[in-house]
């Protein structure tokens, strides 16, 4: 957790009065926030619990057919999450990839899986809703220096928002959108916003650091060049 006071907090404290210069350590008499650069945002991405289904080695027909139905049903989210995978492979940006699970391997669904890169990415096995609770996501994170995360996968209204819920308590800046994540509601995708969509957003609008675009090109991972 970020206790040490940061560029950020500190012009935030002049603006609603709670912040004071003599907490920060001094150079010549001023303050070293105001005599070093601007702080540059480190990010990393978090893919959320998109595994979907167990192979049933006794039924692969039953499994396929399955599986296809998720595929088909989140055709955009995927394409979509691609190209924030394949944006952050090119940027060297980390990845995270979280699967509820035991297991030391990830079973990501491979139309994700298929952009693992070992030289930027980690794998977390969770056993709670949220992927920071009782796992050692946040150390890695403060490890890497990285301070703003950008969050996908499924499912909105419970593990990713859950996730958001404690990174923006952890003080992480949170980027998502609805392209990028997905609720419960399997072959009805007008009812996922309905269902999942509002609660988040309200949960959102009423939360300090997070950002939710309407448009998935609007992540910065898409938008800020490296």
């Amino acid at each position: 957790m970020r206790n040490n006071p940061t560029r950020r907090d500190f012009l935030e404290g002049l603006i609603n009065g709670s912040g004071t210069v003599a907490s920060l350590p001094l150079i010549n008499g001023v303050s070293q926030l105001l005599a070093s650069p601007a702080e540059e945002e480190k990010y990393a991405v978090l893919i959320i619990d998109f595994q979907f289904t167990e192979k049933d080695e006794h039924d692969p027909d039953e499994y396929a057919a399955s599986r296809m139905g998720y595929i088909l049903n989140y055709a955009k989210e995927i394409k979509n999450m691609g190209e924030v995978l394949k944006a952050a492979n090119k940027k060297g940006i980390h990845v995270v990839d979280v699967n509820i699970s035991e297991g030391s391997e990830s079973t990501t669904d491979p139309a994700l899986r298929r952009f693992h890169n070992p030289k930027n990415w980690s794998y977390l096995a969770k056993q709670q809703y949220s992927a920071f609770e009782e796992t050692s996501l946040d150390k890695l994170l403060t490890e890497k220096g990285i301070t703003d995360l950008i969050v996908m996968g499924w499912q909105q209204n419970c593990c990713v928002m859950h996730t958001i819920d404690d990174a923006a308590k952890l003080g992480y800046r949170v980027f998502t959108s609805f392209d990028v994540i997905q609720g419960g509601v399997i072959w009805d995708q007008g009812r996922v916003y309905e269902m999942g969509g509002d609660k988040l957003r309200k949960y959102i609008q009423e939360t300090k650091n997070i950002t939710l675009v309407d448009n998935y090109k609007q992540l910065p991972i898409l938008t800020e060049s490296k």
